[in-house]
């Protein structure tokens, strides 16, 4: 008995440990994606990526130790990474690079660009990724298509005036798609698609824009499970 209880102990804290590096709520991975935005720009070397968890060792930790909560913020950060650029070659000091390629790697790195060991995932984990990154790519269609067509009726019915943050519905969707494209980061294309939408008193600030934002992305984040297919909950004992 005392064993069992010395294990369940471990586990919650091991729990603990990984839901900090990898959130189960959106509110807790925008005040982690803060803090590191915030330490990499104070940060010129080492590089951010070298002192930040990597997914792909998250996820095999998981799927072995039943940790569920951890993997939809691990399978997103994971799908918004260059597949290009490898922790291990990281590791390794660029090794087997050519001093082009090394210059690029280090540039990217410089960026505050993040690396991931896709050695590590299993068959398994690469369908999970693949379906993830097809299921946001249709998201992102039928948001342009339908929300954002909505919101623009609502800014005609309520008047907006036109110097607000929000366009119209033809130029919207044009945007959002161009800053997709450049970083598939869907959660924050959508948080910047409007720099000054969500702050209240600041020229173009837009009430209605703002929260269609908010809306918009925690309906994204409650449907990560969903879209990359994975399994939640975690396995009770049943002895």
């Amino acid at each position: 008995m005392a064993d069992k209880y010395q294990v369940d102990h471990l586990h919650r804290t091991l729990v603990k440990m990984l839901e900090e590096d990898w959130p189960t709520t959106l509110e807790a991975w925008d005040e982690n994606e803060k803090y590191l935005y915030d330490l990499q720009s104070d940060m010129p070397e080492p590089f951010l990526d070298g002192i930040t968890p990597e997914p792909c060792a998250a996820i095999r930790l998981a799927m072995r130790c039943h940790v569920p909560s951890i993997l939809p913020a691990a399978f997103y950060h994971l799908v918004r990474l260059s597949p290009a650029y490898s922790r291990r070659v990281a590791n390794s000091c660029y090794e087997g690079l050519s001093l082009e390629d090394e210059e690029l790697f280090r540039t990217y790195l410089e960026d505050g660009g993040r690396t991931a060991e896709l050695e590590l995932l299993a068959p398994e984990d690469f369908l999970c990724l693949i379906r993830g990154k097809e299921a946001l790519k249709k998201y992102f269609d039928r948001m342009s298509t339908g929300s954002i067509k909505g919101l623009d009726d609502a800014h005609k019915a309520d008047g907006c005036r036109k110097s607000c943050s929000y366009v119209s519905a033809n130029t919207a969707p044009r945007g959002l798609k161009a800053r997709l494209l450049d970083d598939f980061d869907l959660l924050n294309v959508v948080k910047q698609s409007s720099p000054s939408s969500g702050k209240k008193g600041r020229p173009g600030y837009c009430p209605i824009y703002t929260q269609w934002v908010t809306q918009e992305r925690e309906e994204i984040w409650d449907n990560l499970p969903v879209f990359f297919q994975l399994e939640t909950k975690p396995e009770t004992d049943e002895d």
